[in-house]
């Protein structure tokens, strides 16, 4: 073979590892991330890392949106008009596909009503807990939970107490399918929780000056109870009636400006700081809490804030950042929810509003 021969063999060579080396860092050597968002709809991405030297923009408006990246570890951006941004991480994986799903947060708004006059929160009422009385029966020598039927004014015996209870309390569910039963003999009150439906009781625990109950009043499957204990400065409790475990809730309130909402989460007013702590907490301990919140927030541009908390997961996130310039009376403020129509409302008897939120 003739040099000039070789010389085209080697530049042929060369040119296929070339070819190839190609294919295999700008072809071969990719994966997929796809990208599945609610609500549906336009949004823009953003993704730098991994091997990009600028950062990859991206309109989406499929659902699920797919781009191809190389190989590596990517930091992902995600904006939609009227919502929060959202950030995200992503490993590719030559030849596989990433999935990737994103809620988006509605960023709420709000907007003063005339009244809430036409409105009906009637079924916001709490339970009558006078439905309850407690005798001694004559036969057994115990004590008994009578639950008198509205209607039919029907008495049903719901639990019976070897020993008489001492200034009992009674806090009913608004389905009147349990009630938490309080007595108060010793200093710690045993917490009960009676089951109407099937005639059973069980021990919860014990708590010092119980003096409120909030159940959820929309969900009847939700496991949380709110308790509200002090005799001068409220502290709050969240009682799981599933586990018995009782954990502090770090929220200085009061008990009229709580609600629980279709979601199974506290919606709240406070003049706590609560962009300390928006976001995700779950690593966050309880005193880290109690320390991010002690105090009063003191930008006095701002009024108060209404938040959101949830259970499952430990979160919470800050729906409105009430300014001064609104002039509404925070220690009238109460929170009204009607699930019937999905919209939440906050007042002070004077000046009436909705807070817009997704899913409201």
């Amino acid at each position: 073979m003739n040099f000039h021969k070789k010389a085209l063999l080697i530049g042929a060579i060369t040119m296929l590892l070339i070819l190839g080396i190609f294919l295999w860092m700008v072809v071969l050597n990719k994966g997929v991330l796809k990208i599945s968002a609610q609500p549906k709809g336009t949004y823009s991405v953003t993704i730098t890392g991994g091997q990009t030297k600028i950062p990859i923009q991206k309109n989406c408006d499929l659902d699920p949106c797919s781009i191809s990246l190389p190989i590596g570890n990517y930091n992902i951006s995600l904006k939609k008009d009227g919502y929060l941004e959202e950030q995200a991480s992503a490993l590719i994986q030559r030849g596989k596909a990433s999935d990737l799903s994103i809620n988006f947060i509605y960023i709420p708004h709000v907007q003063e009503l005339d009244s809430l006059a036409s409105l009906d929160f009637s079924e916001n009422s709490d339970p009558d807990n006078k439905l309850f009385q407690f005798k001694i029966d004559a036969t057994y020598n115990k004590q008994q939970l009578i639950y008198t039927e509205p209607s039919s004014q029907k008495q049903v015996v719901w639990a019976y107490f070897d020993r008489p209870l001492q200034n009992p309390l009674v806090f009913p569910n608004p389905q009147y399918t349990e009630a938490l039963v309080i007595d108060r003999a010793e200093e710690d009150e045993i917490i009960y929780l009676i089951d109407g439906v099937n005639f059973r009781r069980s021990y919860l625990g014990t708590i010092k000056e119980l003096k409120s109950v909030l159940w959820d009043k929309i969900n009847s499957d939700n496991n949380q109870i709110l308790l509200e204990t002090g005799a001068n400065q409220n502290t709050f409790w969240l009682l799981d009636i599933k586990t018995s475990q009782i954990t502090k809730w770090p929220i200085v309130t009061d008990f009229q400006k709580i609600i629980w909402d279709k979601d199974k989460t506290l919606i709240f007013a406070t003049k706590q700081d609560l962009p300390k702590i928006n976001g995700d907490q779950k690593q966050t301990s309880l005193d880290a809490l109690e320390t991010l919140l002690s105090g009063q927030f003191n930008d006095f541009s701002t009024q108060f804030f209404i938040g959101q908390y949830t259970p499952k997961d430990g979160t919470y996130r800050v729906l409105y950042q009430a300014p001064s310039s609104l002039e509404i009376n925070y220690e009238n403020t109460s929170l009204k929810y009607s699930e019937i129509e999905n919209r939440l409302f906050f007042t002070d008897g004077v000046k009436f509003y909705e807070v817009t939120t997704q899913g409201y």
